[in-house]
């Protein structure tokens, strides 16, 4: 499963949101397996409604991918009323390794966009004299924790 934010429109086609979920989908479908997608939207009784949805039931989602960790804090009321167990259940994935995903009671597994790198690369172009407008790109990193069934990595 993925978690998306809808803002009460579609996405535009060239949100990292949109990559995401574009990858998201072609990865599991290459796996031979259906993706889901909650689209989230700004009401919390709506929201909590889509999230039970996805945790019961006979297709229940077995792991949740959602694109920022916090979505994962928001719904973790949802998530641990539904009785299942964290990771022997339901495997979860954040994306940003904010601070707080390893502060929960338990740790997300989070995808670390690796902000001190990108900080690094780009006061280096700009001290460096580098006036050219290019891409800097820096691989992700998994950060993998107990809500995947890793240890707590040292950061």
């Amino acid at each position: 499963v993925i978690h998306q934010w809808v803002h009460g429109r579609a996405f535009h086609p060239r949100t990292l949101h949109h990559a995401m979920i574009q990858a998201y989908s072609r990865a599991i479908e290459a796996r031979g397996l259906e993706p889901l997608i909650l689209e989230e939207g700004p009401d919390e009784a709506a929201r909590r409604v889509g999230w039970k949805k996805l945790l019961t039931g006979r297709k229940r989602a077995t792991a949740i991918f959602a694109v920022g960790d916090w979505r994962l804090v928001r719904a973790w009321p949802v998530i641990r009323a539904s009785g299942l167990s964290i990771p022997r259940d339901l495997a979860l994935v954040g994306y940003d390794n904010t601070p707080w995903s390893t502060d929960f009671e338990i740790p997300f597994t989070s995808v670390s966009i690796q902000e001190e790198e990108l900080g690094r690369l780009t006061a280096q172009a700009l001290l460096g004299g580098d006036a050219e407008a290019r891409l800097i790109e820096v691989p992700p990193r998994l950060m993998v924790r107990a809500s995947c069934g890793g240890k707590p990595e040292a950061e």
